[in-house]
């Protein structure tokens, strides 16, 4: 049945072991290891995170999932750090103004106060896209 997981690469390699040369699972996922653990995603430490930054067309909302996704993978998480490192990463706004303000306390707390700036973020747009289409509308009259 575990053939069954594996799946393109490694599947191919799982061929190409000799019939009868691997005596125990412990010597397999030794065997396995040594081939793949290269390709394993290094784990995130929490200095890492002051490296992420929003990106110039990246909305609140994209940057707080980004963020938000990023940390989940973070080793030696420390909340306190974890907010300063989102409010650095910030691009200039009135949201990382009011972070800056009333200094939030946990990352729950931002997601909570930028709630309301996502929800007007993504009311603008919409108003954007309206007022160019009543512009182009009224161009074609």
């Amino acid at each position: 049945m575990f053939v069954g997981t594996l799946a393109e690469i490694t599947l191919e390699w799982f061929n190409t072991i000799p019939s009868s040369s691997i005596n125990s699972f412990a010597e397999f996922k030794r065997v396995f290891l040594e081939r793949f653990s290269a390709n394993r995603a290094k784990p995130v430490e929490m200095a890492d995170m002051f490296d992420i930054r929003q990106y110039a067309e990246e909305s609140l909302k994209q940057f707080l999932n980004r963020f938000t996704n990023i940390s989940m993978r973070v080793v030696d998480l420390n909340e306190g750090l974890l907010v300063k490192a989102f409010v650095k990463g910030l691009r200039a706004s009135s949201f990382s103004e009011s972070l800056y303000r009333i200094p939030p306390k946990t990352l729950m707390e931002i997601r909570q106060r930028a709630a309301v700036e996502i929800e007007t973020e993504e009311a603008m747009r919409h108003k954007k896209v309206g007022d160019k289409r009543t512009l182009t509308h009224t161009k074609s009259e």
